[in-house]
């Protein structure tokens, strides 16, 4: 189990000694043999480095290298919430993104209901703990941030991180927030390329048609970095 109480989002301590971390290697390793694709690992749902974890922590369960975190992917619709817990696992050390996979909410569930019942019953009370302890409180306290601007702040200053009512750029870099926009091009990704495509595609997996351009776009990327690099090379010479 966690052994550090202070850090209830810790699922699996990295390092530390767990009763809980074997049955869950299993359980990232059961993805792969589930017959739903949207359960099984994906590049367009865990990433490149993502699946590539998934796959080590497949061909060895029994490793003792690896820690679990918890993580919220909420949905909110009018006074409707889904919480939608998710986990990411880590394996050998904390290097991100490469030595990281993040589950996706429907893998998440289907390893935490397939756990052995004890198990299951003290992951969920994991669980349970970080709610309580840090997911309300934090949420909280964003409100509270978004409440003090509408009464004392600007709701229209241009600022990425002061301003929580609009979104109004303020000097955005990549690594500041995430685009709003991430989000709803997804959306609009999802729709066209897991559910759209030709009649001669309708038949075919919309994840792995995903997972191919995804793949493509790295390859691609990779190629001209070598290309550039081999360019270099031979200027020295």
């Amino acid at each position: 189990m966690n052994t550090n109480e202070e850090r209830p989002w810790e699922l699996v301590t990295l390092g530390a000694t767990s009763s809980w971390r074997n049955d869950l290697n299993k359980g990232v390793a059961s993805l792969q043999k589930s017959d739903r694709t949207q359960i099984r690992p994906h590049v367009c749902i865990n990433g490149l480095e993502g699946a590539e974890v998934i796959q080590k922590i497949s061909a060895d369960p029994d490793r003792e290298d690896t820690g679990y975190f918890i993580y919220p992917h909420l949905n909110v619709s009018g006074s409707d919430v889904w919480l939608n817990v998710k986990f990411a696992v880590v394996v050998e050390r904390m290097v991100v993104p490469t030595n990281l996979a993040g589950l996706s909410p429907q893998q998440t569930g289907y390893i935490v209901r397939n756990l052995p019942p004890t198990v299951r019953d003290a992951v969920t009370a994991q669980v349970k703990s970080w709610y309580l302890k840090v997911f309300l409180p934090d949420i909280q306290k964003g409100l509270d941030f978004v409440t003090k601007q509408f009464e004392t702040g600007d709701p229209v200053q241009e600022s990425d991180r002061g301003n929580r009512i609009f979104d109004i750029h303020g000097g955005r870099h990549l690594t500041d927030i995430p685009y709003t926009e991430t989000d709803i091009v997804g959306e609009k990704l999802y729709a066209a390329i897991i559910h759209g495509g030709t009649f001669f595609e309708y038949g075919s997996d919309g994840y792995e048609r995903a997972d191919a351009l995804i793949s493509g776009r790295r390859s691609r990327q990779q190629a001209a970095v070598h290309d550039f690099l081999g360019a270099m090379r031979g200027l020295r010479r």
